[in-house]
């Protein structure tokens, strides 16, 4: 396996209904390096991190997010 993080979301998301568990994975390897990333409209209203918290703190269920990788 090769620095695999989606693997941690599927094993705990229930309705993806993975057929594996943590335990069944042995990592031996670290290939990359994968920052986390946040990313905006740039029409959002928020300029800051501290923003963005503040306002989905603020209106739950109302601020969107995903997980998608950009095309390409």
């Amino acid at each position: 396996m090769i620095n695999l993080p989606h693997l941690h979301t599927t094993i705990l998301d229930p309705e993806r209904q993975a057929t594996f568990t943590a335990d069944d994975i042995v990592p031996f390897i670290s290939q990359a390096l994968d920052p986390t990333q946040m990313a905006v409209r740039t029409d959002a209203p928020w300029k800051t991190v501290q923003e963005l918290i503040a306002d989905a703190k603020a209106r739950p269920n109302q601020v969107r997010a995903d997980r998608r990788l950009p095309p390409g």
